[in-house]
């Protein structure tokens, strides 16, 4: 299952997204970015995962589904953390 990261709706998400998307092609059978509309964004477990985050970017989910780690704007537009997400969540 893909680690998936799920960008949250805000003013820099589409940027937020697109760099995001820059690091997910580096392995495609591992990494996914999923935006709000999209038909699988999983948007229950990212409103609860986001509930008491400021300025939400971001979730990361494990390839099983579980919240890995949320994303405040300014970490969700730095593509050295995007890309640690993604590392890390594989082997959490």
């Amino acid at each position: 299952m893909h680690i998936r990261f799920c960008v949250v709706p805000s003013a820099h998400a589409e940027e937020i997204a697109e760099i995001a998307r820059e690091f997910a092609e580096l392995d495609p059978n591992a990494r996914r970015v999923i935006v709000a509309g999209e038909d699988d964004y999983p948007e229950e477990r990212v409103a609860v995962a986001i509930a008491k985050v400021a300025r939400p970017g971001a979730v990361v989910l494990t390839g099983a589904g579980a919240v890995f780690k949320v994303l405040d704007v300014d970490d969700a537009r730095n593509g050295g953390i995007i890309d640690r997400c993604f590392a890390e969540a594989r082997v959490a």
